[in-house]
């Protein structure tokens, strides 16, 4: 089963009103979360949470003790949430995050925690999967970020050890990053031809905007977990996602089916900001010289 993460609104009491008397509050309720799911694709969602009894304002009055009381519960709730969110990774094989970067275009730093949590546990547990579902907007947002921050050194390392894997000489591989003609002392009896060399350059290009962009969508190293199939990555066209993607997503996590490959998720990136990732790439080598 999946939980819709606005279904748990844990700081709904309502807050000080005025600035100058913040020890004064009601003790009530404020606006929650809204769904993000349609009424048929959740179990209820029927009856507005907000309607419900148990979400009538308990006090409405303002006051210096229903302040206190709603401080004192808000300190629980804070020392409580933790603890369940970690309870629940440690207690499920499935691991789903759901727009973790929603307007602000990064990771909370509980939602980072948690992910590290199944990062120690899924090391020596083959049995854990994690998906992580982004809209296009949080693509975007992500890659213009990634945009204006200067990675060229990171780009060309990953660039390199890609390279390298792929049987080059350290001298062969620093001439192709830097736009030098292989010298022919430098070169085996094989070296592949300039077509080819351009091929390497195109996929190791790819390479290093992969290791990017998953970095960025999932908060995981992607020397460990870019290509392992228990970890995968989807992009929305809408903001919310429909039935047949939630079943999807269920599916895989419990590992009855795969959503796609690396190859799949990175064309849904790919078709979301308009470039490949070996031209996101390019233009931004080009942009940092």
């Amino acid at each position: 089963m999946l939980v819709c993460p606005t279904a748990i609104d844990e700081f709904r009491l309502e807050q000080p009103g005025d600035r100058q008397r913040i020890f004064e509050r009601r003790f009530e309720l404020g606006e929650r979360w809204p769904a993000l799911v349609q009424p048929d694709n959740a179990i209820s969602a029927d009856e507005l949470p907000s309607n419900r009894l148990t979400h009538i304002p308990l006090v409405s009055e303002s006051s210096v003790a229903a302040g206190a009381t709603a401080r004192s519960i808000e300190t629980e709730i804070y020392a409580e949430v933790p603890f369940r969110d970690h309870y629940l990774v440690t207690h499920t094989s499935s691991f789903f995050v759901f727009r973790p970067l929603y307007e602000e275009g990064e990771f909370s730093g509980g939602v980072k925690a948690e992910i590290t949590h199944w990062q120690q546990l899924a090391s020596f547990e083959p049995g854990r999967r994690a998906l992580f579902v982004h809209a296009e907007e949080d693509v975007r947002l992500i890659e213009a970020q990634l945009r204006e921050q200067p990675r060229r050194e990171r780009i060309r390392s990953r660039m390199r050890d890609y390279l390298k894997r792929r049987g080059l000489s350290e001298d062969n591989v620093d001439d192709l990053l830097h736009d030098r003609r292989l010298k022919s002392d430098m070169l085996a009896a094989d070296t592949p031809l300039p077509a080819v060399l351009d091929q390497l350059l195109t996929e190791a290009r790819d390479h290093a905007g992969r290791d990017l962009f998953f970095a960025a969508l999932t908060a995981l190293a992607p020397e460990i977990w870019l290509d392992d199939v228990r970890v995968s990555l989807s992009v929305l066209r809408a903001t919310a996602p429909s039935r047949s993607e939630m079943q999807d997503y269920a599916l895989f996590l419990k590992g009855e089916s795969t959503i796609g490959d690396s190859d799949t998720y990175f064309a849904e990136i790919e078709r979301t900001i308009g470039l490949s990732m070996a031209e996101w790439v390019a233009q931004r080598l080009v942009e940092h010289e």
